[in-house]
């Protein structure tokens, strides 16, 4: 049988019947069938004229899909708002998650509003912990009553997003707080626990209560105390005898002088008309010597290895007021101190023995030639006694020597938090204190007095005392704050640290910062200087930020076109700055307009500089809702920075102020507790620290 390409006559045709049967049966066509040689070479489609080419020789592989990210958690309150009378007591504000959690997350809120901590609530900013499988928790607190005829005041919480959550609606939940009016003549007493100078009974010894507002109160106000003793009522920070007029907006304290001395309590009453009537226990300790000098604070703005600034408070009515101070420890006999210096206070360009400012009359000694890394005793003594002895340490002028840094800015009416902080510095026992401006809110005196006193929690209970590098903020409208209370000859200086391991620029962000006014040439100058490029490492620090973290703050235009590109070409590694009320971090960044930067900068972690901040030291925390795309990590916490600089990185710590109450008394300022004693933040894309390693 005559054979075609292998087949027979009779496969051939059984093949077509089998066709046919299959198009009978409506299956799909066969477009082309491929036989294969007798000889079993292969066929080349291509080449061979008789064999059709494959239809799909190489079919394309199905992509594999992208995954869905999962859709984060979303956080919100139940209610948006809810009205309460003052006095209420307990309040439970539900947070919730709209499905339950696989893993443990947390989620920080901000308490803002009219209504003030902790006089009328004792809530402050804080975290929520949700565990796994939670899917809500409580934010409680108390509301608290007083005896001030008051409109109704409000505590507002708000929800804080981060990169690993969202935020649902209500975000934010106000509780409006209405008044309760006060009885006729109810009486309230509390205790005013401020540190006072005694030594001897035949001083006359001062304490000042409580500042209360007499709001929804006018008429005539009144003083009196038990026992011995003479009291002045201070109006808006002013004497103002025992009788005097009020109106509703005005602030109220009282002053009691009295010749008891050591730890004694006296009964003072204020009365408002005839429908108020308040009592104070005010109370007077013998904590820091004598009454004839306190609120003693040391400030670097010279060479901080051989130069350092006294200031302190002294009596109306001191005279002779002087330091004795030796490297030997005589503890209060000034007979034994090798040196001695008096007063020369610097006020309006003339030297003078004291400036009254704040209520306060204000003198300051200028120690020079002192040796570097040595520690100094050192008492204050004037007619009207001598004060406990205190000691300081100079800084090293060693650059191989490690420096610790405390840092931060905002202490401006939290005062819990602000004495919680200083506590803090008195226990870490840093070499420093660079502080970024806002002190106070109002800048009375009674605010300022009352943050010197707080100031005195910096100092440790063995009379360490820890110098800070002041900084002016936009609520030291008067630069005379920053030459009065501080010494300062102006109020931007640039100064080493650490001989030439650091060369730190103190700018001020309330005058001129255009880039052909006195100060930022005078900075620019500086940079040329051997100072400044012999130092290993260059910083800044100052108030307002160039690019606020928080939507409600404007940008720094002036500073970022003055400031940013030669800190850039120079080489500052770190810029310190405050202002907003929360905490941050950047990646390296340099100033930059092209495609791919957002608000002037874009990364560079070869040779950019790295941005702190924004002032957490005791002020109303905001939220950081305004990231970058060059922003490490954001968060909003009373807090304040933890810095060791070396010659190879500088080491920052963000502590947190409000759970590091039980942090323990350092005597090595780099030991770091293993414990959670002290409250590290632990920030998302940081951890606990965050290393900036040296350009080279």
């Amino acid at each position: 049988m005559k054979r075609y390409r292998g087949l027979s006559i009779h496969s051939i045709s059984l093949l077509v019947l089998s066709l046919a049967l299959l198009s009978a049966c409506e299956m799909p066509a066969i477009s082309s069938i491929q036989i294969q040689r007798p000889d079993d070479s292969p066929t080349d489609p291509n080449t061979d004229p008789d064999v059709d080419p494959p239809t799909n020789p190489d079919p394309t592989p199905t992509p594999t899909p992208t995954p869905t990210p999962a859709a984060l958690p979303k956080f919100s309150f139940n209610l948006a708002s809810q009205t309460v009378a003052e006095g209420v007591g307990s309040l439970s504000i539900a947070v919730k998650v709209n499905a339950a959690l696989t893993a443990p997350l947390s989620i920080a809120y901000v308490v803002e509003g009219t209504a003030a901590y902790p006089s009328d609530h004792s809530l402050q900013s804080g975290v929520l912990d949700f565990a796994a499988g939670e899917t809500s928790k409580s934010i409680n607190f108390q509301v608290l009553s007083d005896t001030l005829s008051e409109s109704t005041e409000t505590v507002v919480i708000r929800l804080t997003d981060s990169s690993a959550l969202d935020l649902d609606t209500p975000s934010t939940h106000t509780v409006s707080i209405t008044n309760v009016a006060p009885p006729v003549s109810a009486a309230t007493t509390f205790t005013d626990q401020t540190n006072l100078n005694i030594t001897t009974s035949t001083i006359k010894t001062m304490a000042i209560s409580n500042a209360i507002r007499a709001e929804g109160l006018s008429g005539s106000a009144t003083a009196s105390v038990s026992g011995q003793g003479s009291p002045v009522i201070l109006k808006n920070g002013v004497e103002s005898g025992t009788s005097v007029s009020v109106t509703a907006s005005d602030r109220l304290a009282i002053k009691m002088m009295t010749a008891d001395a050591g730890n004694v309590e006296r009964l003072a009453t204020l009365r408002v008309g005839s429908n108020f009537e308040r009592n104070f226990k005010v109370r007077t300790s013998s904590a820091y010597g004598g009454l004839g000098n306190r609120r003693y604070r040391a400030v670097w703005y010279r060479d901080p290895s051989t130069t350092v600034a006294l200031v302190w408070e002294a009596q109306a009515s001191s005279t002779r007021s002087r330091v004795y101070y030796d490297t030997v420890d005589h503890g209060t006999d000034i007979s034994k101190y090798a040196n001695s210096k008096d007063v020369n206070v610097i006020a309006n360009g003339a030297e003078t023995t004291s400036v009254s400012y704040k209520a306060m009359r204000n003198v300051s000694v200028l120690l020079t030639g002192l040796s570097p890394a040595t520690v100094y005793y050192f008492v204050i003594s004037d007619s009207g006694g001598t004060s406990s002895r205190m000691w300081l340490r100079t800084i090293p002028s060693n650059p191989a020597e490690r420096l610790a840094i405390v840092e931060g800015g905002d202490s401006r009416n939290n005062a819990a938090a602000r004495r919680g902080a200083n506590l803090l510095v008195a226990k870490l026992r840093p070499h420093v204190v660079f502080f970024g401006g806002d002190y106070v809110d109002e800048q009375t005196d009674e605010e300022w007095q009352e943050w010197m006193d707080d100031w005195q929690l910096t100092i440790a209970a063995d009379g360490r005392v820890t110098p800070i590098v002041p900084v002016r903020g936009n609520h030291e409208n008067d630069a005379n704050v920053m030459k009065h209370l501080f010494a300062l000859k102006q109020t931007y200086f640039f100064q080493n640290f650490g001989g030439s391991l650091i060369r730190l620029y103190a700018l001020d962000t309330e005058t001129s910062m255009s880039s052909t006014g006195t100060q930022t040439q005078a900075f620019l100058q500086d940079l040329d200087t051997p100072a400044s490029t012999s130092a290993r490492w260059r910083m800044a620090s100052y108030h307002r930020p160039m690019r606020p973290h928080n939507s409600g703050k404007g940008d720094g235009n002036t500073q970022y076109g003055s400031w940013a590109m030669p800190f850039y070409n120079s080489g500052v590694q770190l810029v310190m700055e405050s202002d907003s009320h929360l905490v941050k971090s950047t990646y390296p960044v340099k100033p930059y307009t092209g495609s791919g930067s957002d608000e002037g900068f874009v990364e560079d972690r070869a040779r950019g500089t790295v941005y702190i901040g924004e002032g957490g030291w005791g002020a109303p925390l905001r939220s950081a809702n305004d990231n970058k795309d060059w922003t490490r990590d954001s968060g909003s916490f009373n807090h304040i920075h933890w810095m060791f600089v070396d010659q190879d990185k500088v080491e920052i710590r963000t502590i947190k102020v409000d759970q590091s109450s039980a942090a323990p008394s350092l005597s090595n300022p780099f030991d770091v507790p293993a414990d959670n004693s002290i409250a590290l933040w632990d920030a998302p894309n940081t951890g606990k620290v965050l290393t900036i390693d040296h350009h080279d």
